[in-house]
């Protein structure tokens, strides 16, 4: 039995050596091929995934992020319009909670300001409350109404970044038929409901809420301990790319997923049973009271700057 618990080792470590010095092939059309796994022992060069595909660190993923970089730069453009929707006025006539010299009124406010849109007007004058106007916008977007919200957020794997800029806030959670519902408070951003879904494996189903539910919401989500995020800003493709190349090499990543939404381009880099998220801009962000920490261009083992 000892004999051949030992042979059975050696054909182990004969079979883990050979892999060694013949590495599955990296996917990249690029790729010189000269990256043998033993590498990865003295120097960052290893394999990462990345859309699906395997990736050599450091040339061939840095190749194909600048590619997805330079896509994502015309992505809004490639995206269909916002579909024709009843306006939310009518819809409340219909219902009865305006009356025409009411809507009249709103809307001869909204023209004369030049800014807001119709539900704001509507509250602001006091002809609704905030909850009969949620409830024509969930009409208007055919989608459900939740007056209250959960006292704990579903999920907190969404940066809390993006969760404040779009105003939105997920609820529940199916974790059998992983089904992530997101309310929000005004527009339904489908694109970012998309790159949810890409980031984190999931679908993604919106629901309206009203907006003191969602303010009340985010402040609970900000009072926990947040997801580890960093927010770069004013940064170029160059930049971004050195920023993931170097973040993927020092923890190690074993896949990095992408999405771009609106103004951000989201990555998270996966390493075990760890992750953190990166958020790049390529403008200043306007200061908030969030809990992430503001990029510095450090690295894992550096200082962050708060």
């Amino acid at each position: 039995m000892a004999a051949l618990d030992l042979k059975a080792r050696a054909r182990q470590a004969f079979s883990l050596f050979t892999l060694s010095l013949h590495p599955r092939r990296c996917d990249s059309s690029e790729c010189t091929g000269n990256h043998p796994r033993w590498k990865r022992t003295t120097s960052n060069t290893g394999r990462v995934r990345l859309h699906g595909s395997s990736f050599c660190l450091i040339e061939c993923f840095e190749r194909e992020i600048r590619r997805t970089l330079e896509q994502t730069q015309h992505a809004d453009s490639f995206w269909p319009t916002k579909p024709r929707r009843i306006p939310l006025g009518l819809i409340m006539l219909s219902r009865g909670e305006l009356s025409n010299h009411q809507l009249q009124r709103a809307l001869e406010a909204q023209a004369c300001a030049g800014r807001g849109r119709i539900g704001e007007w509507v509250r602001n004058l006091g002809f609704a409350e905030e909850a009969q106007i949620a409830a024509a916008l969930a009409k208007q977007w055919a989608c459900p109404l939740m007056r209250t919200l959960p006292a704990r957020p579903a999920n907190d794997s969404v940066p809390l970044q993006l969760l404040q800029s779009f105003r939105m806030v997920p609820v529940h959670f199916s974790k059998v038929n992983r089904i992530l519902h997101v309310a929000f408070a005004g527009d339904i951003e489908y694109r970012v409901l998309f790159s949810i879904e890409r980031m984190l494996a999931c679908k993604t189903e919106p629901c309206l809420t009203t907006k003191a539910q969602i303010e009340a919401a985010l402040a609970r989500v900000q009072a926990r301990n947040p997801s580890e995020e960093k927010l770069f800003e004013n940064c170029d493709t160059e930049e971004m790319v050195r920023i993931l190349s170097n973040y993927s090499a020092r923890l190690c990543a074993a896949e990095v997923r992408t999405a771009h939404c609106g103004e951000f381009f989201w990555a998270r880099i996966l390493s075990g049973a760890n992750s953190i998220d990166l958020l790049f801009s390529r403008r200043r962000i306007l200061p908030t009271s969030a809990g992430y920490t503001a990029g510095d261009w450090s690295f894992p083992s550096d200082q962050p700057r708060r």
